[in-house]
């Protein structure tokens, strides 16, 4: 570990300013193949293909979302009422309720008279559902990261938008 020093101005009572010295310690870090820090919410980009990472932040909001899809395809052929699937999920029908439209505005799921089916929209998305439940199968935390970090990143974009600049800056 290395050290430096920096030097800092504390104002006194009186308005005098007085100089201290304060012994900073610095952490080495391992050097990074790219050469740029990587922040919490950008570290499953680097488990995760691109494509997959772009589809999960675009389409699924949610784990709830994402296991109700996951339900939808392996009950692909069948499809399923909102009944059977909070059943399977161990959640509400409300909950369930919720998610299909998301689904469906994706173009992940389509309905008809008494169930939901998992029908994507095109071969894309087919793939991308497969390249997903595989994923999630293998690394399950990196999934669930993802739609996370997809909230956050929009809710930190936000607040960096109403943050106030230091004189210094």
């Amino acid at each position: 570990m290395r050290s430096r020093a920096t030097t800092r101005r504390y104002s006194v009572e009186r308005g005098v300013a007085t100089e201290f010295r304060l012994k900073a310690i610095e952490v080495r870090r391992k050097p990074r193949h790219s050469g740029t820090h990587t922040s919490h919410l950008d570290r499953c980009v680097i488990v995760l293909d691109p494509s997959l990472l772009s589809f999960i932040r675009g389409s699924i909001k949610s784990v709830w979302v994402l296991e109700l899809l996951l339900l939808l395809r392996r009950n692909s052929p069948r499809g399923l009422t909102i009944e059977e699937a909070a059943r399977e999920l161990r959640g509400t029908e409300a909950l369930v309720s919720r998610c299909l439209p998301q689904l469906e505005a994706a173009g992940l799921v389509a309905a008809d008279e008494t169930a939901y089916h998992f029908a994507p929209a095109s071969p894309a998305l087919q793939e991308l559902c497969g390249m997903l439940e595989q994923s999630y199968r293998e690394r399950p935390v990196a999934i669930v990261d993802a739609i996370i970090t997809s909230q956050d990143v929009k809710l930190r974009d936000l607040a960096y938008a109403f943050r106030f600049k230091e004189k210094d800056e």
